[in-house]
C-alpha cells in the first residue's frame, strides 16, 4: 500500500533509477493506487534535472546539473524538484536555503537550466501530495511549495491545492 524512498545521494539515485525496473514498478503501482513518497535525495533524483548537492556543497564542484530520472514526464510534468527549500541549518553564518545552495548559488544554477524549466521547491517538514485521479497537488505540513518557471514564482501554502497543469 505504501512505498517510501529517501535520503542519500541524488546523483547516485538518479543514475541507478533511470530506466530501471524499479522506475517501471513505481509507475505501475501508482496506477494501482499505491502511495509512493519521495523524500530528499529521492525527490531530487526523480526530477528532470538533478541538483548535485554533495558534489557542489560538500566537494566544492562548479555549479552544474545532472540528468535526472524524469519520473513525472509520463504525466506531462518535466520538473526539477528541490527539497529543503527553506533550510536554515547554516544559521546566520551560512545561507543553506534552496537545498544547501544558498540564494546566490541557486540563482546562478537556474541560469544553467533550459528556458522551459519548471522547479518545484518544497520546504522542510512539508509534502506535496499528488492525486493522480484528480490531477491535483495538495501542500501539507509546516511550510510551502514554490513553483518557479522563468522569472515567475508562485508560492502555495499548506492546505492549498493546485493542478498538475501548473507543473507542465
Amino acid at each position: 500500500d505504501y512505498i517510501h524512498t529517501g535520503a542519500g545521494s541524488p546523483t547516485y539515485a538518479a543514475k541507478h533509477l533511470s530506466g530501471s525496473l524499479a522506475m517501471k514498478y513505481m509507475s505501475d503501482v501508482i496506477e494501482k493506487g499505491t502511495a509512493l513518497s519521495f523524500a530528499s535525495a529521492a525527490a531530487i533524483a526523480l526530477g528532470k534535472h538533478v541538483l548535485p548537492v554533495y558534489e557542489i556543497y560538500k566537494a566544492g564542484d562548479e555549479l552544474h546539473w545532472h540528468t535526472g530520472a524524469d519520473f513525472f514526464a509520463q504525466w506531462g510534468m518535466h520538473l526539477t524538484i528541490i527539497p529543503h527549500f527553506n533550510n536554515e541549518e547554516g544559521g546566520a553564518d551560512i545561507d543553506t536555503t534552496y537545498c544547501y545552495m544558498g540564494k546566490v548559488r541557486f540563482e546562478k544554477l537556474i541560469t544553467l537550466l533550459p528556458s522551459d524549466f519548471v522547479i518545484l521547491g518544497i520546504d522542510e517538514q512539508t509534502a506535496c501530495i499528488l492525486d493522480f485521479e484528480t490531477s491535483e497537488i495538495t501542500v501539507s505540513g509546516n511550510g510551502s511549495a514554490t513553483v518557479i518557471r522563468g522569472e515567475k514564482q508562485t508560492v502555495y501554502k499548506a492546505g492549498e491545492t493546485f493542478g498538475f497543469d501548473v507543473l507542465m
